[in-house]
């Protein structure tokens, strides 16, 4: 039967009822040409929504679904099959990890350590990695199961940075020696190890026996594990406990071109970005943050305090505004100034090993010193004083290792600057200051 004919007999057939389609063999013309036009409009709507601007390939991985495979529609559109494997890995980790950054610099004592154990458990507690950078000569004043225990107690995964011109020695090189992964600049330098503590040089432990018996005891019951022991292993065949290496020096794995090795290390040439960037990359996909912290200003002021040269100059310092608010009084401001700087470096001396013979010889000195200023005369007791506040300042912290001690440079700039002040200064100061008259008065000399 010819179309025409169906056409007729479907306009002299009622339906089943009033806007209702009958049997498929009384459809009309137009309705035949209208039905292949849809289908490609439904297609090619569907295939836009399909490939539109990155919905699918964000929403599916939410969903536990994969990304469609459209490559057998895509040639009859003159295209071709999009490469979506780069995003894929990413759109893979459901859970990425984040990355704490944090810094060291200096003596790890208690304020660092207390911020250090901070960031450690802060990292484990959001799931976070933590890379150290880190540059430090050793403990001071702390033990060493003090940084050991919440190194190998914390799950978070720990990554440490020693950047070009840094070092780890003493105590502060268990922290790299103990990490997941040891990131090292050719230009930094590896111990010694021994001493471990730079307050007590003699009373610390001072063989590599004594440090594995310590890394055991402080482990948990899983132990710290094969890599770690193998680390310390190697470093101790490398002679670290008693020199002290550069970064170019050390290798992963076969110590290959005389290098030595040291496992879970890697050498780094750029600065500190550069090793975010590779601890970024030990993520598999990408990172949710990376967060940068700093100790708070509490323990960088403490700390501060507690280094000898800081402590050294506000106590000579603050001794030397306090005569010349005694001799040339006025609104208080020096005075003040004295008092609050003697006050710190009282407080920075205190967490420093001080060897008291030293601390009576600086007194001693300054006081002689004063004695001539109130005498009008550069005598004696100048010279004797200035003999005693070199040998003071140099023995001041005569007990601590070498890095904590007052330099020989130091205390020759003290004593001479010290010299210059109550032998000169003072002395002018004193002259030009106003004359008592016996009715109680004053003249003053200096021109209104």
């Amino acid at each position: 039967m010819s179309l025409e004919r169906d056409g007729m007999k479907a306009r002299n057939t009622r339906g089943p009822g009033l806007g209702e389609e009958g049997p498929p063999s009384y459809r009309t013309r137009s309705a035949g040409r209208a039905a292949p036009w849809g289908r490609w409009a439904l297609l090619v709507l569907g295939l836009t929504v399909s490939l539109g601007p990155g919905r699918p390939a964000s929403a599916s991985p939410k969903l536990g679904l994969t990304s469609p495979d459209l490559s057998p529609a895509l040639p009859k559109l003159g295209l071709t099959s999009p490469d979506l494997s780069p995003a894929l890995p990413a759109l893979a980790s459901p859970n990425p990890r984040g990355l704490r950054v944090a810094e060291l610099r200096g003596p790890l004592d208690s304020p660092y350590l207390a911020y250090l154990e901070r960031q450690l458990r802060d990292a484990e507690s959001r799931g976070e990695d933590l890379l150290i950078d880190m540059d430090s000569p050793g403990l001071k004043g702390v033990p060493p199961d003090r940084l050991i225990r919440p190194l190998l107690g914390s799950k978070a995964r720990l990554f440490v940075w020693v950047g070009p011109g840094a070092k780890a020695a003493g105590g502060s090189l268990l922290l790299p020696l103990l990490s997941d992964l040891l990131l090292v600049s050719p230009l930094a330098r590896l111990g010694p190890l021994f001493p471990l503590d730079l307050e007590d040089p003699r009373g610390s432990p001072s063989s590599w026996d004594e440090v594995r018996d310590l890394v055991g005891s402080a482990a948990p019951p899983k132990g710290p594990g094969p890599s770690r022991l193998a680390r310390l292993a190697a470093a101790r065949s490398a002679g670290l406990g008693t020199r002290s290496l550069a970064g170019s020096e050390l290798a992963e794995g076969g110590g290959r071109d005389g290098l030595i090795p040291l496992p879970g290390t890697e050498s780094l040439r750029g600065d500190l970005l550069l090793a975010v960037e590779r601890a970024t990359r030990a993520e598999e996909g990408q990172r949710a943050a990376v967060t940068f912290t700093k100790p708070g200003p509490w323990a960088r002021l403490l700390h501060t305090l507690g280094l000898p040269l800081v402590a050294y100059a506000l106590i000579l310092g603050g001794f030397m505004a306090v005569v010349l608010e005694i001799y040339r009084p006025g609104w208080g401001i020096a005075g003040a100034t004295g008092a609050a700087c003697l006050a710190l470096g009282l407080v920075g001396a205190a967490s420093l090993p001080t060897w008291w013979p030293g601390a009576v010889g600086l007194l001693a000195g300054l006081l002689l010193l004063t004695l001539d200023v109130h005498r009008h005369s550069l005598s004696l007791p100048t010279w004797t004083g200035t003999a005693l506040v070199l040998l003071g300042s140099f023995w001041l912290f005569r007990g601590a290792s070498s890095v904590l001690r007052v330099p020989l440079w130091a205390a020759l700039l003290g004593s001479l600057i010290s010299l210059a002040f109550f032998g000169f200064v003072m002395t002018v100061v004193v002259r030009s200051g106003p004359t008592a008259r016996p009715d109680g008065g004053h003249d003053n000399p200096l021109p209104k």
